[in-house]
């Protein structure tokens, strides 16, 4: 089998036979029981064909084996693993109403580098916890204190992956839910800055993102910095020629918080414009737990 998009899409190969065929995909739980099926129609003399099985995420995540219907032997029967499991994301822009805007809306880079690769979805915070949930990202969006602070706090501490972007709102207000404590926003190069835009260090050892090659062309003009500390240095998964943090992550109870500390948008750096902007945003969503269950059940 392989994943395209909401499917996944099955191959079956035989000995080509003189008149045409027809066979069944059985996708079972873990406990034996069916939870979908599909036909494969093969025409006289064909030696493949193809099924697709159109599953919701919480039952195709449950998903743990397909059978060939009628059929014995290790030829008839796939086990699924992690990598098949899917991951939604949901995304939070920090303006609703200028999040699609072409190149300098909020989820505008987002949207066009993640939507190939994974479930997107689009609500209020409240909607979106609602249901199992893999990755929330916040695209320069400070999190008001109540309610929503603590839904998140718990969608964290339960397994969920929580990645942040920064930008002028989150400088201004940073909340509790960062890897690190903020500093200050940090200008390079223009009229006010004496420094010249940065570069990319290549990623360390143990970073999800080590063994990434670095594209010279990736710069980075502007970044919110953070507070120095006796941890920083272990929290630190990405950082700029000059040894300032670029991604900072933090385990929190069962989940993870990870902070990019530019935008999500190419105001402050060049990076979202890059082919390493999808390549590190996919490594974050393979890190993150799958979800399973019926609507309203917690994470896997």
């Amino acid at each position: 089998p392989r994943t395209e998009g909401d499917s996944l899409r099955v191959t079956l190969r035989q000995s080509p036979v003189g008149a045409p065929s027809e066979a069944q995909v059985i996708a079972r739980g873990q406990d034996g029981r069916a939870l979908a099926q599909a036909e494969f129609r093969l025409a006289a003399g064909a030696t493949e064909g193809e099924a697709v099985l159109e599953l919701p995420t919480e039952i195709r995540n449950r998903v743990f084996r397909l059978d060939l219907a009628g059929e014995a032997g290790p030829g008839a029967v796939v086990l699924l693993d992690e990598r098949f499991r899917r991951r939604p994301v949901g995304l939070l822009p920090g303006a609703e109403e200028t999040a699609d805007t072409p190149l300098i809306g909020d989820l505008f880079y987002l949207e066009r580098a993640l939507a190939p690769y994974a479930e997107l979805r689009r609500d209020t915070a409240e909607r979106l916890l609602a249901r199992p949930l893999s990755v929330l990202i916040l695209a320069d969006r400070p999190i008001a204190p109540g309610a929503e602070l603590d839904a998140l706090t718990r969608f964290v501490n339960e397994g969920g992956t929580l990645i942040r972007f920064a930008g002028a709102r989150l400088a201004e207000r940073p909340d509790t839910l960062l890897p690190v404590p903020l500093r200050a926003e940090r200008q390079l190069g223009g009229a006010l800055s004496w420094e010249q835009p940065q570069r990319l260090a290549a990623f360390p050892e143990g970073s999800p993102f080590a063994g990434l090659p670095v594209p010279a062309e990736v710069s980075i003009s502007r970044q919110v910095l953070a507070e120095p500390s006796a941890r920083l240095a272990e929290r630190i998964w990405a950082r700029l020629a000059d040894g300032t943090p670029l991604v900072t992550a933090e385990s929190r109870g069962e989940g993870r918080i990870v902070l990019f500390h530019v935008t999500a948008t190419a105001e402050w750096s060049d990076l979202p414009l890059s082919g390493l902007f999808v390549q590190m945003l996919r490594r974050l969503v393979a890190l993150s737990a799958g979800v399973s269950g019926q609507e309203g059940e917690g994470m896997l």
